[in-house]
């Protein structure tokens, strides 16, 4: 991967409902790991809030929504469904 692509692609990890914390190193809570993995293969890994967009940034190869413990809002939803209708990926 790293020699065919020329440059990173961006995976945004869906925060703001207890989800996992991709910068939290404890094996049973944390997701560090899945973040240094997918890292290791071209990939950026940033944070995205709903509080600070109402939608998935045009640049987002894939969304990770890591187990969250909070209910998502409507528009929340409109937002994730309008990215997977346009072809987006989803973990």
């Amino acid at each position: 991967v790293k020699v065919i692509r020329a440059e990173d692609k961006v995976i945004y990890t869906v925060v703001g409902h207890g989800e996992r914390d991709t910068s939290d190193r404890k094996e049973a809570l944390g997701a560090n790991s899945l973040k240094e993995l997918v890292q290791g293969s071209r990939y950026q890994v940033k944070e995205l809030s709903f509080v600070a967009t109402s939608e998935v940034p045009k640049d987002a190869a894939a969304l990770f929504i890591l187990g969250p413990v909070r209910e998502y809002q409507d528009f929340e939803i409109k937002a994730i469904e309008a990215y997977l209708k346009e072809g987006g990926n989803i973990l």
